[in-house]
């Protein structure tokens, strides 16, 4: 080197005052650019361009020279003329290259930068690129950033992007796009409309003028369409221009329920034709990026067929006008999965479970769907009309849920009433269920406008604070239940209906408080309710009305004398009837219809303990052939729990009036066919324990025993008939009759 400039075949170093051969200036460029803290990519970079003729600022910033130079080849291995007057223009322009010193980014003298920060400080301001590329319609970020590479002839993108502070990856997400329109020097608004933002906790994209599914949108890139290409790509040739500037990306080709070009009405390509390479996402897709092969179509489209939901679907991306009323206020992301579930209810059988969704009968599926709104509704009648057939062959349930399966249940029914697709198919459904018979115009079930606010069942149980068993027994008993209501179909209970139940509710009480203001037991006091002496009853749970109970002991107290003390002979009316033998019950009625009067009332009078009655003015009233359960056990010798089991089964007789009462009939016939296992014991002349072991052995069955029964019963005729089959009974037969004869003969206990 002479005076700054090149001259012969070899160059030297300016830095390092060393000669090189012209071969390896790119080799001692990247060293010094590596020293320098820059990566290994860019300084592959500014080792090639290092040489090119630039115009700077006092700053030593690029600015763009305005001309044709920088669109030369690079690495072409040639050295211009002069790299400047001083004979240091390569070396200033890697010094203007370099990352800022520390402080230039506003660190202290002598400390180090931090990785990242420089780059961060140098993305802060945004110089607009020498070459530009004017947006072509329908087409996002990542598309523009892969025909602004292609205009600089830079065939590595990410490289590309990594130069201009861009990451391909955020392009993808709908972010840095308008970082890119500052560099391209175009209008943000339209490219940030074709660019898909992603809204992760939505699981939604909103692209175009849309929403689309998450599930709906593709980021692979695998798709384009050949005849778009081409169409490109004769532009391009036309215009003297590169392909790859001019071939472009649609808004639509990364939306799967667009199945078909809306321009050529032919469907998309998946990969290379040659290689079966898939284009990248990111860059054009003129070319295959493994084999070089064009992506073009070799002839135009044929003639373009009816356009079904794929041309809908991209008129919405699109924002084209759209005559579909029943779509037209869903966003993509509702109406694929409507139209996936009409086309299933249109072609399927309408079972209780739903079928399982083809992805690659889907998009056939919802072109089905879309043929059907044009004559709505009666393809979808017909297919409900299937539904009825299956039912009404016997195979199913009655009812919407068994008539039309998941077709009613999973989807009519939870579809919104205010939209307009909802609305629709409701009223469809509903009109037809009500004019096959399914279910009656009076119900609600379906209806595309809210009924009146007034609660069903559920919402009437909890602003009683009810179960809802309750309130449905209650409505029954009121009327308010309809006939024919099935389980599943709601019924409405009006509002005044729900607070005159609860008005009168605050006047009942439960049988505890029915027992205080009577002054009597609980059981004594459920039996009365029973009776019907306090109103109407009601089981589960009972209540009883406050006024009912003071009403009884004023009109069994009418009429006797207030007494200061109990007179002997005379008992509280309880008393006397546990005296007598006589139910409570039975007592009472006996003295409102005058056959039994009072004897007195002590005290206030409030209570049936404060009414006094002679006993034996109620035994001549006693009912003939009925006694108690405790009777009933003392007389059979069984105890008293086992007792009330066995009348419980109705082995015991039948029971008269209460539930604590059997006719002796009833007795009669359980002694002659009943034993316990005392009397077997007593027959075969052993313990209770080892006759029911010996019975067991002999294939004899208890009819009662623990743990649900006290004691063991057995039928008195397979206990006979087991003790003849023991080998030798005929030597014990005297001992049996003996058995027999004792058991009968001991003395019994009336009641």
């Amino acid at each position: 080197m002479r005076d700054g400039r090149l001259s012969g075949p070899r160059l030297e170093d300016p830095e390092r005052g060393a000669e090189r051969r012209p071969g390896e200036e790119g080799k001692a460029d990247r060293s010094r650019l590596a020293r320098a803290g820059l990566g290994a990519v860019r300084a592959r970079r500014r080792a090639a361009t290092v040489g090119r003729p630039r115009r700077t600022t006092d700053a030593g910033t690029r600015t763009g020279p305005g001309n044709r130079s920088q669109s030369l080849p690079r690495r072409q291995g040639r050295v211009p003329e002069a790299l400047g007057a001083d004979g240091k223009g390569a070396r200033d322009d890697v010094r203007a290259r370099e990352p800022p010193s520390s402080e230039a980014i506003g660190l202290p003298a002598g400390q180090g930068r931090r990785r990242g920060e420089a780059r961060r400080v140098s993305r802060q301001t945004v110089e607009p690129l020498a070459l530009r590329v004017r947006p072509k319609p329908y087409e996002g970020g990542a598309s523009l950033l892969g025909r602004l590479a292609a205009r600089h002839r830079d065939g590595d993108l990410a490289a590309f992007c990594h130069e201009h502070g861009l990451s391909l990856r955020q392009l993808g997400f709908g972010r840095g796009v308008e970082r890119l329109a500052m560099l391209a020097r175009v209008d943000a608004t339209d490219l940030l409309l074709s660019s898909p933002k992603v809204d992760a906790r939505t699981r939604s994209v909103r692209i175009g003028h849309t929403v689309v599914g998450l599930a709906d949108w593709s980021k692979d890139g695998g798709r384009y369409c050949p005849h778009c290409v081409r169409e490109d790509a004769l532009l391009a040739r036309a215009a003297g221009r590169d392909a790859a500037v001019d071939v472009h990306r649609r808004l639509w080709w990364d939306v799967l329920s667009v199945t078909r070009c809306p321009t050529h009405g032919t469907g998309f390509g998946a990969g290379c034709p040659r290689c079966g390479a898939r284009p990248a996402w990111g860059g054009a897709p003129g070319r295959c990026r493994i084999c070089g092969c064009s992506l073009a179509a070799p002839r135009p489209p044929d003639p373009r067929g009816t356009a079904g939901f794929s041309e809908y679907a991209a008129a919405r991306l699109a924002g084209w006008p759209t005559d579909v009323p029943l779509l037209d206020e869903m966003d993509l992301k509702e109406a694929v999965p409507q139209m996936e579930r009409l086309g299933l209810v249109i072609t399927g059988p309408l079972s209780a479970l739903k079928p399982r969704r083809d992805t690659a009968a889907a998009a056939e599926i919802r072109e089905v769907a879309f043929r059907a709104l044009a004559s709505w509704p009666t393809q979808f009648e017909a297919a409900l009309d299937r539904g009825l057939t299956r039912s009404r062959g016997g195979r199913t349930g009655t009812g919407l849920t068994g008539t039309y399966g998941w077709a009613y249940e999973h989807w009519a029914a939870k579809l919104e009433h205010a939209s307009v697709f909802g609305s629709a198919v409701r009223s469809a459904m509903r009109g037809h269920a009500i004019k096959h018979g399914v279910i009656s115009d009076r119900e609600g079930a379906l209806l595309s406008t809210p009924s009146p606010r007034d609660p069903g069942i559920s919402g009437a149980a909890r602003s009683m604070g009810w179960g809802f068993a309750r309130v449905k027994r209650e409505a029954s008993r009121r009327g308010l239940v309809p006939r024919g209501a099935r389980r599943g179909v709601g019924i409405r209970i009006s509002s005044q209906e729900v607070s005159t139940i609860l008005r009168e509710q605050a006047e009942l009480v439960g049988i505890d408080e029915a027992s205080r203001l009577l002054g009597i037991g609980k059981s004594q006091a459920g039996r009365i309710a029973a009776a019907g002496l306090l109103g109407p009853f009601e089981a589960k749970p009972t209540r009883i009305r406050r006024e009912a109970c003071e009403d009884l002991v004023r009109r069994l107290a009418a009429g006797a004398n207030r007494l200061e003390a109990r007179p002997g002979g005379i008992l509280p009316l309880p008393a006397a009837c546990q005296a007598a033998g006589v139910p409570l019950d039975h007592a009472c009625r006996r003295i409102l219809a005058g056959d039994v009067s009072p004897a007195g009332v002590v005290g206030d009078g409030r209570t049936l303990a404060q009414v006094l009655v002679d006993p034996k003015a109620l035994k001549p009233g006693r009912p003939d052939g009925n006694v108690s359960i405790e009777q009933a056990a003392a007389e059979l010798r069984l105890h008293h729990q086992a007792a009330r089991h066995l009348a419980r089964v109705g082995l015991l007789g039948r029971r008269c009036g209460s539930a604590t009462r059997v006719d002796r009939a009833g007795l009669a016939r359980f002694r002659d066919a009943y034993v316990t296992g005392s009397e077997a014991a007593a027959m075969f002349g052993t313990s209770p324990k080892a006759v029911v072991s010996r019975l067991g052995r002999l294939s004899v069955v208890p009819v009662a025993a623990p743990p649900a029964c006290r004691q063991v019963i057995f039928r008195r005729a397979d206990v006979e008939t087991a003790f003849h089959a023991v080998p030798g009974s005929a030597a014990t037969d005297v001992p049996l009759a003996r058995g027999v004869a004792e058991a009968r003969s001991r003395p019994t206990q009336e009641g």
